[in-house]
């Protein structure tokens, strides 16, 4: 992580970073407590992004889209992002049970395809499409 970027992070916004859970190709994954000790994970890209590219002002629009779903019981939560020195930063609802890809080994493991869509999806309310 981007040393202005952690700095930002732990100073300014009051977050404790505990261990890094995961990387990619654009970003790294960081368990986290909020300043008011609230458990989250926050990804921050790995290079600076372009807010000036008509592409990436788009993607934060779609970001802000993102954040308004929240609430779903079956997928992490988008709470909230900013651009610091440049760089992305998401901090998502953290979910201690692991990634998606584990919950899919898990019931591979017990000999499905994958993980039931009832298991996905739930009960949750859909919402009439038009």
């Amino acid at each position: 992580m981007d040393p202005i970027v952690q700095q930002a992070l732990e100073g300014e916004y009051g977050f404790r970073l505990l261990r890094r859970i995961g990387r990619g190709g654009f970003a790294e994954v960081w368990e986290a407590r909020t300043a008011q000790d609230v458990p989250c994970a926050l990804k921050v890209s790995m290079d600076p992004i372009d807010s000036g590219n008509p592409a990436v002002r788009k993607e934060l629009e779609n970001l802000q889209l993102l954040r308004e779903l929240a609430g779903h019981p079956h997928v992490v939560s988008l709470q909230d992002f900013w651009v610091i020195g440049g760089f992305l930063v998401t901090r998502w609802e953290f979910a201690p049970e692991g990634s998606l890809e584990d919950k899919l080994r898990e019931y591979q493991g017990r000999g499905e395809k994958g993980i039931p869509p009832e298991v996905c999806f739930g009960t949750w309310p859909r919402r009439p499409r038009g």
